[in-house]
């Protein structure tokens, strides 16, 4: 397994999954720390986003990801014992994450009203597949390796273009 993909997709767990599905009270309990439970979906959202990303689920990603949550929930239990969400310093990164929050609420917001088509997928794998076919020392993934991959990449590359739209709107001083 790649451990800088694995550790990258950690780092994306520590920063939090914005507009992950709320837990239902009968959400089963993944762990529970001090009597606070870190719920099932938890995991289940991570493996959601890093497999978006094109990592794969098995039982190794997922005991880290249990270990990391059950890591959290223990620091910031700890956190809250010393009073550290008082500090002003907490108060600035709050507000930071919340501009954060907001621009990945944008972000999911285009891609559920604009989302890429299988077709685009498709024609960009074709695309790279054939460019690649010309170097015999490239490897060519097959479409079901290739797509989730490219799928990320259009998506990024329509948000961009939406921000950039946007931003050519705006009134900048």
């Amino acid at each position: 397994m790649n451990a800088r993909l694995l550790y990258s997709g950690l780092l994306c767990l520590m920063l939090g999954f914005p507009f992950a599905r709320a837990s239902a009270q009968s959400d089963a309990a993944l762990a529970t720390v001090n009597g606070t439970i870190i719920p099932q979906s938890g995991l289940d959202n991570a493996i959601t986003s890093l497999t978006r990303r094109g990592m794969q689920d098995t039982p190794q990603v997922r005991e880290s990801i249990r270990e990391e949550l059950i890591m959290r929930e223990v620091v910031q239990q700890e956190a809250l014992k010393r009073g550290l969400e008082k500090l002003p310093e907490f108060a600035a990164a709050l507000e930071e994450q919340r501009k954060n929050l907001l621009v990945q609420a944008f972000m999911q917001d285009h891609l559920r009203r604009n989302p890429v088509p299988d077709a685009a997928v498709k024609a960009e794998y074709d695309r790279l597949a054939a460019a690649a076919a010309g170097q015999p020392d490239k490897k060519v993934l097959t479409f079901e390796q290739a797509a989730p991959k490219i799928r990320a990449a259009l998506e990024q590359q329509s948000v961009r273009q939406a921000a950039a739209e946007l931003r050519r709107q705006a009134t900048i001083q």
